[in-house]
């Protein structure tokens, strides 16, 4: 079973906002560091423009193929991608906001 443990990093860009919720709230860092162990991840993601600065977790799994999803129960929303070779790159759907990610291992 292939390894993808290691420090990814790269950049995360707003994708689209829910007609529902305001810009700003989905505003993030633009820097992502990304530590994989045991093929699996937990991206913190700040949202500095929200009272109260909340951080919802992603958990995600790296599967055999290089599949990234998020982990089974997951209520902070949807984890989907691809790792290919050294470089990652997916889909974050949270709450009224929607990212792509783009990371390289280092």
């Amino acid at each position: 079973m292939p390894s993808f443990d290691g420090l990814y990093s790269g950049s995360i860009r707003i994708r689209n906002v829910s007609s529902s919720s305001p810009s700003d709230w989905c505003k993030t860092t633009p820097a992502v560091n990304i530590k994989v162990r045991n093929n699996g991840f937990d991206y913190a993601m700040p949202h500095p423009n929200v009272m109260g600065n909340p951080t919802p977790v992603y958990p995600a799994y790296i599967y055999p193929d290089g599949s990234i999803r998020s982990v089974p129960g997951s209520v902070a929303g949807v984890v989907t991608g691809q790792v290919t070779g050294n470089r990652m790159e997916g889909v974050i759907s949270g709450l009224g906001c929607e990212y792509d990610f783009t990371a390289f291992r280092q």
